[in-house]
């Protein structure tokens, strides 16, 4: 085992902090639901895996309480408007194949999912949706990478 470093061998380092933990979240989980996106445009089938819609209903949920955090806790503008952008891409009406009589969005879909029935589930749905408009889920994507990339150079 290797020996415990002393206190003073970290001296150097600042400390971290709270702006930096949740701008790692963020890119992490938004990460995360990104390459979930482009799996399911590259293998539609996967929007019937009900494992593969309980990591996406995680990947939302996640981002949804990383956003609450960011429009409470942090000071940088940028960071702000990114997390603004985000929550309105989850927060946004779809209009929805199957799902006619009321409204329904990522955030919805997600607080509603139902890991026990995930095939019937209004995320399901959506999905299926997204498979069907392929060209508008790319599109998604793309706008979601650039709004990650631009986390990066935060």
């Amino acid at each position: 085992m290797p020996p415990v470093p002393d206190v003073d061998d970290f001296s150097f380092q600042e400390p971290i902090s709270g702006d930096t933990l949740l701008l790692d979240d963020l890119q992490n989980v938004l990460g995360s639901f990104i390459a979930n996106l482009q799996q399911l445009l590259a293998n539609p089938p996967l929007a019937d895996n009900a494992v593969f819609l309980g990591h996406v209903a995680l990947d939302l949920e996640g981002l949804s309480r990383i956003l609450m955090r960011i429009s409470q806790a942090t000071d940088s503008e940028r960071f702000k408007t990114v997390g603004e952008i985000v929550h309105n891409i989850l927060m946004q009406t779809l209009e929805v194949v199957g799902i006619r009589d009321r409204d329904v969005s990522l955030a919805s879909a997600t607080a509603a999912f139902d890991p026990q029935n995930p095939l019937s589930s209004d995320l399901h749905k959506i999905l299926l949706n997204f498979l069907q408009f392929s060209e508008q889920t790319l599109i998604m994507v793309h706008e979601l990478q650039f709004l990650q990339e631009d986390l990066i150079e935060e």
